[in-house]
Formats: C-alpha cells, sequence, structure tokens
C-alpha cells in the first residue's frame, strides 16, 4: 500500500506541479514499449520516495 502511494504521489506531483519525477517514476515513463509502465519496481522504493 506505501508503495502505491508513493508511487502515485510522486507521477501526480511530477505532472501537474512540474516537479521532477523520482527515479523509477522516469525510468518507466521513459521505458520503450512493450515495457514502458508495465516495468516492475523495486520492492521497498517508496521508502526512497518520502522525505
Amino acid at each position: 500500500h506505501a508503495e502505491v502511494l508513493a508511487l502515485a504521489t510522486d507521477f501526480v506531483l511530477g505532472a501537474l506541479l512540474s516537479r521532477a519525477y523520482s527515479r523509477p517514476v522516469a525510468d518507466a515513463l521513459a521505458a520503450p514499449p512493450p515495457l514502458g509502465l508495465r516495468m516492475p519496481l523495486a520492492a521497498g522504493f517508496g521508502r526512497s520516495l518520502r522525505p
């Protein structure tokens, strides 16, 4: 749950407020098809997104 919330928060802040995306989000957005947004994220990545 915490990882999904951190990912969603990071994406929304980046998309709406022009904040830089975190590395996992930026990598997923930049990956070519078919991987793209289906890119698996490392377990526990959400901890690194929180201040």
